[in-house]
């Protein structure tokens, strides 16, 4: 047996001898097949992998090109220079035919290129890609590369931009693992997005790569490695030119090899990753034989990528928080990683908006409320928009933890501190009340301790303007007119005995809470005669333990903060907020957003197409029957808990006597992978949807039109509460 390299050095006579005597001539000897060790190592060059661009590339005739976008197929072009982009892919934000990233859809073109033979080492060329290109400091266009055998992925990297996006060299390093296909893509800015509002991100070309190997087959594992007999056979040879077979292979110590059909098959241990071989021979026939090592490497499994760290910021109320996540890779496949928001620092979920979170580089959040990170992401940013509530206050904090990596965004006053102009002090049982016809509210406040003086006091109300007020601690009660009135409610449980937080206290907020929530909007008005934003009954809730408040007309902003809280919008598009404990909300007419907070809640969205969310515990979502006029609500709950959260319809529909009158009156249907709808529909003034998102995994057979009757009837306990026998 000789190496590729003995045959390569040394000279073989392969001519018949004949004797100078007059002898009788002697018959030829068989001579020995040779096998060669397989396979040999190669090199390939293609593009130009050469420092000045004026040189001719030498094509890409040897490799497989092809393109993608958004998983369609897209055309590769090679320009004059020999350098590969893609075409007809991404909107062009930057100089076209190239190699780009769509930060809109955070995807970006990708450009594939695939050989014959499986490699362990290489290096590419790109040109430009642009360093200190992005807004900031040191924020340079990003390219990714990803290594793959047989379409499983093996290893990744990045490049940066270069001073001019001169023409530039990088390593392929795969840690001696093989690969057979690689693919390129443009990313997101090295040090992200910055606050650009452009489109134009990372884009390049590939101006050229080279691939070698010190010669092996490879395999990934747990597959089976297959090869022809003629190609193991090809760079064997024999003398005599005899035909020549394979009659024997040995795996050795790291698998099993045999022989079926025409193909070696090697059937590697399971656990085995790194470097092995087996051995074959070969046969001429006529008694000669020999036998070579064939190389393998078998790739590891991919490990996912792992997040290292994660970086927050500090911004003023009304700005966006960033956090930049970073990981341990280029992600090889599309990764799954839990993740959470935590208010600190004083911080509460109504600082933040949390319906609105973005992510750079494509992440998404899953039915499972997990983040969902494409292939080909170095890192990845979390946008969090926090809200300016006009108030005062010290800095507060968001914590964003993502598997075990967290860290904090600071929320930073923004020095508009609010002119407050009323703030009621202590424990004092407040009443707060717009008199109706004169521009003014008349404050009076009981004294909260003893020898303190009472409060009575008058004020003007611009309608135009509104007011802000805080009432403090105890159960107050507040009514405001049709300005745009931001209203604090205090902690409704005031300790003015010992009896503050007594088990009897507390089942009669609960009491009075149902009571508040029954029957119509008109139904809770003192005088419904004068229309919705009239004055509240307020003596059949308020007591000494819950606040009370009717915001009226305007666009209003409402937070119960703590204890329990009788809120009603009124007219107006109104934001009603429980906070923690037993609240019952109100929103009125108007698109209200109604948030119940912390506590068993529930909630009215009233006329208008309404966002509702219960927030922590069991809630309660309610449809009553406001009246004469006809319903076409389209509201929108937002955390629905699916046999823990109820529906409540039974003030809705008043001739539903029985369970057959609900379900002719009712239609579900699956109408995304996440979200539910449910229609109310009586066929004469009632049409409501109801959308419940994120539930959608829990109604796997109900994406095929409307569900009516006994197919949803399953449903119901699950969904509804005070159903009809």
């Amino acid at each position: 047996m000789i190496s590729q390299s003995d045959q390569n050095n040394h000279q073989l006579n392969t001519s018949a001898k004949t004797p100078i005597s007059n002898s009788p001539v002697q018959q030829s000897v068989n001579q020995a097949p040779i096998a060669i060790n397989d396979p040999v190592s190669y090199t390939l060059v293609q593009g130009n992998m050469t420092t000045d661009s004026k040189l001719n590339g030498v094509g890409w005739d040897d490799v497989t090109l092809s393109g993608f976008y958004k998983g369609e197929s897209v055309e590769v072009n090679a320009d004059d220079e020999d350098r590969l982009g893609v075409t007809e892919g991404a909107p062009w934000a930057g100089p076209s035919g190239q190699v780009q990233y769509d930060r809109v859809e955070g995807q970006s073109e990708k450009l594939s290129i695939k050989f014959d033979k499986p490699a362990t080492s290489g290096k590419f060329a790109t040109t430009n890609l642009y360093e200190n290109e992005g807004e900031g400091v040191q924020n340079h266009e990003l390219g990714v590369w990803i290594a793959y055998l047989d379409g499983n992925p093996v290893a990744s990297g990045t490049f940066e931009g270069t001073y001019k996006g001169e023409k530039s060299v990088f390593e392929i390093d795969t840690d001696g693992k093989a690969f057979n296909e690689i693919v390129f893509q443009a990313t997101e800015y090295s040090n992200g997005v910055q606050g650009d509002s452009t489109n134009d991100s990372s884009d390049f070309f590939l101006a050229g790569i080279e691939l070698s190997s010190e010669g092996a087959y490879a395999v990934n594992q747990g597959d089976v490695l297959r090869i022809p007999l003629s190609e193991l056979l090809a760079n064997d040879y024999d003398f005599d030119g005899d035909s020549l077979s394979i009659t024997y292979v040995n795996g050795e110590q790291h698998g099993v090899a045999t022989i079926v059909g025409d193909m070696v098959e090697f059937d590697l241990d399971d656990h085995f990753v790194g470097n092995t071989q087996f051995t074959y021979q070969i046969d001429d026939g006529n008694g000669g034989v020999d036998s070579a090592k064939v190389n393998v490497i078998v790739n590891p499994l991919p490990e996912p990528a792992e997040v290292t760290g994660i970086t927050g910021s500090a911004v003023d109320e009304g700005q966006v928080l960033t956090y930049m996540v970073e990981l341990d890779k280029v992600t090889l496949e599309e990764s799954v990683f839990n993740y959470a928001f935590t208010p600190e620092n004083g911080a509460s979920i109504y600082d933040v908006d949390l319906t609105k979170v973005t992510f750079s580089h494509g992440v998404t959040v899953n039915e499972f409320g997990q983040l969902v990170v494409p292939a080909g992401v170095p890192q990845f940013e979390v946008f969090l928009p926090t809200v300016d509530d006009i108030e005062y206050e010290s800095t507060e904090s968001f914590r964003l933890s993502v598997d075990n990596e967290s860290a904090l965004g600071d929320i930073l006053d923004n020095g508009d501190t609010a002119i407050i102009d009323l703030v009621s002090t202590g424990d004092r049982v407040d009443t707060v009340h717009y008199m109706q016809g004169h521009d003014k509210y008349l404050w009076s406040g009981s004294a909260a301790e003893i020898g303190q003086a009472p409060i009575y006091q008058l004020g003007d109300y611009e309608q135009s303007d509104g007011l802000l007020i805080d009432v403090g601690d105890a159960g107050d009660d507040v009514f405001m007119g049709a300005g745009n009135d931001y209203i604090k409610l205090g902690d409704s449980h005031a300790r003015l005995d010992e009896n503050a937080h007594s088990l009897a206290n507390q089942l009669d907020a609960q009491i009075k809470i149902d009571n508040f929530m029954s029957g119509s909007d008109d139904d809770q008005l003192l005088a419904p005669a004068w229309g919705e934003d009239s004055a509240l009954n307020t003596s059949t809730v308020s007591n000494a333990y819950i606040d009370v408040a009717h915001a009226g007309g305007g666009n209003d902003f409402v937070h119960g903060e703590n204890g329990a809280d009788a809120i009603f919008g009124g007219s107006g598009n109104d934001t009603l907020f429980g906070g923690e404990g037993i609240d019952g909300l109100r929103g009125g007419s108007g698109d209200d957003i109604l948030d119940g907070g912390i506590g068993t809640d529930i909630l009215i969205g009233g006329s208008g197409n309404d966002i509702l969310t219960g927030g922590l515990d069991a809630d309660i979502f309610k449809w009553v029957d406001q009246g004469s006029d006809a319903r076409n609500d389209q509201d929108v709950i937002k955390d629905f808990e699916l046999g823990e959260d109820k529906l409540d319809i039974s003030e809705l529909l008043g001739d539903v006597d029985s369970m057959q009158d609900l379900l002719d009156n009712i239609s579900i249907e699956k109408i995304s992978r996440e979200d539910v709808e449910i229609v109310i529909n009586n066929g004469a003034d009632v049409d409501i949807s109801i959308t419940l998102e994120g539930v959608g995994s829990e109604f796997g057979g109900y994406n095929k039109g409307p569900q009516t009757g006994e197919a949803i009837a399953p449903l119901l306990d699950n969904l509804f509460v005070n159903l009809p026998d």
